[in-house]
């Protein structure tokens, strides 16, 4: 009974605690966007340029903010990093790189069955891409991604593993070795993987980002169905993004309000005072006032409160019977 009421408590406690973190923070990043103003930087400079790579003739603010959710799963570092995802940058880079490896092993899966395909024909395609997901998912870490030189390593064995398990399937169905130039080709499939214009990682990686925009812009609305093209890594790709989601859909709390606004065009980049006559720059002021505002969003408090107790209720329906 004791613990009934504690999660009772917690239920009833958490969109409160959540929507009260949510102003929390916007008061601080209004704090921030100060600071960067009296230095004469712009604190959403990262931000529009996030956005406004999405932003093309006729398409949707919610479908733009989407797109650009997406992006940020496989990140391109050579753009500055959004300032209102700053607190959240460890998380989702771990999750880039956690979305980068997927890609690879996925690739070097769908490689090596379709050589062995072609060479030694037969039925066992299937049997032998889940050994080699199996397989490849322990010999390639996250650690091995975060340089070039492990990297390199990890796909060298990537590649002997695919010729072992190659190797084994053909003495099961043609009772031989595989020789010399067989062990080249199936080599050569798996370290091209990770040349930068290798054809499946790269569509490996749009599909997931695809599918990131997809499931934010749906939210709640409607399921969402994994691309075809993922079904190789498709439970592996599901866990990465349901972390990725839980961090983007608190930021959308956070600063949804603040995404619309830019992408409307109601948050410009501001000017300085020397440019308004010792000023400061009436839109800029609405924006830390808006985000400075104590008032509590009711009927956000209640859709927040709603989609936990549902959350609760898909989670209670997967637990095994215990009568």
């Amino acid at each position: 009974m004791k613990l009934d009421m504690a999660n009772f408590l917690v239920l009833e406690s958490r969109p409160a605690i959540i929507q009260h973190c949510v102003q929390y923070e916007k008061h601080k990043f209004a704090d921030f966007l100060e600071l960067e103003y009296r230095l004469h930087d712009d604190g959403l400079k990262g931000t529009r340029l996030w956005l406004f790579r999405h932003k093309i003739e006729n398409r949707e603010t919610k479908v733009i903010i989407a797109k650009a959710f997406g992006e940020i799963i496989n990140y391109n570092h050579e753009f500055p990093w959004p300032e209102t995802l700053s607190l959240d940058a460890g998380r989702l880079q771990d999750l880039n790189l956690q979305t980068r490896r997927l890609a690879i092993i996925g690739a070097s899966v769908l490689s090596v069955g379709t050589v062995y395909q072609v060479m030694f024909g037969g039925t066992l395609i299937t049997e032998l891409r889940d050994k080699c997901k199996k397989h490849m998912k322990l010999l390639l870490t996250i650690d091995d991604m975060k340089n070039d030189e492990k990297l390199n390593e990890g796909m060298f064995r990537l590649a002997e593993e695919g010729c072992s398990l190659c190797n084994e399937f053909v003495k099961n169905q043609l009772m031989r070795d595989i020789n010399a130039s067989e062990k080249d080709s199936i080599r050569k499939c798996v370290l091209e993987v990770n040349t930068t214009d290798h054809k499946i990682r790269i569509l490996l990686l749009r599909r997931i980002m695809d599918y990131v925009g997809e499931v934010t812009l749906a939210q709640y609305a409607y399921p969402v169905q994994m691309p075809a093209g993922l079904t190789v890594i498709h439970y592996e790709v599901s866990g990465t993004i349901a972390q990725f989601y839980r961090i983007i859909m608190h930021n959308r709390r956070v600063y949804g309000d603040l995404y619309r606004g830019i992408c409307k065009g109601r948050v410009p980049t501001p000017k300085y005072p020397e440019e308004l006559n010792g000023e400061w720059d009436p839109d800029f002021c609405i924006l830390l006032r808006t985000l400075r505002s104590r008032h509590i969003d009711n009927e956000l408090h209640q859709r927040m409160r709603d989609e936990e107790i549902q959350r609760v209720k898909e989670a209670q329906s997967h637990l095994p019977d215990t009568e």
